[in-house]
């Protein structure tokens, strides 16, 4: 089990990062205003981009971790398809929804260390 998640849930709570120990108080704060900035800053300025349209083609790898019940995986399985790049890979975390890397953070873990690290 880990910190971020619920007791046998699957379902992860992202504001975890506060009972963290090796977190001190400047870090609590700089990670909460991390995440109202990005629903304040970042999300209002990614909304009118479509991927789809501008982004067709990576020189890059391409690693889509997503959770298997995440609401958001049918879009990244479509686009997923449409996108060219040397390599690509789409990884269902099976136990998951959004927020996969905090419910299952072991395969997190060991995908990006034996396979995205190792690419």
């Amino acid at each position: 089990e880990n910190l971020y998640t619920e007791k046998n849930s699957g379902w992860y709570n992202p504001m975890s990062f506060l009972w963290i120990s090796e977190y001190n108080l400047i870090d609590k704060v700089n990670a909460l205003k991390g995440m109202i900035n990005t629903f304040n800053i970042m999300y209002p300025q990614i909304q009118s981009i479509n991927f789809n349209k501008l982004v067709t083609k990576l020189e890059v790898p391409v690693y889509y971790l997503i959770g298997r019940h995440d609401y958001t995986s049918k879009f990244i399985k479509d686009y997923f398809n449409k996108l060219d790049a040397p390599y690509k890979e789409l990884i269902y975390f099976e136990n998951s929804g959004h927020g996969e890397i905090w419910s299952e953070v072991n395969k997190f873990i060991d995908i990006m260390v034996n396979k995205v690290l190792n690419n």
